[in-house]
């Protein structure tokens, strides 16, 4: 992605939303450029990235894992709530 700045499409699903914030968190901290496209819902979304019309997308583990199992999707990363440092 550093490499080739706004080459691959990001699937963002409704404006707003924790994975759209999660997707704006990771383009600023990691120097990242990457097409945002919004959709209306996850589902739209999903099925885009299924078919491959969008390169990425973030969202809560529940909405991605049946896709990865099934194959139809890879996961590229995986996060996880860190303990707190106090």
């Amino acid at each position: 992605m550093k490499a080739h700045p706004g080459a691959i499409n990001c699937g963002s699903a409704g404006p707003g939303s924790s994975a759209d914030l999660g997707e704006m968190l990771l383009a600023k901290m990691a120097g990242l450029d990457f097409v945002r496209v919004p959709y209306r819902s996850t589902p739209a979304a999903m099925n885009d990235l299924v078919a491959g019309r969008v390169g990425f997308m973030m969202d809560s583990q529940n909405v991605l894992v049946p896709h990865i199992s099934w194959c139809r999707i890879s996961r590229a990363a995986r996060c996880v709530r860190s303990p707190s440092r106090r």
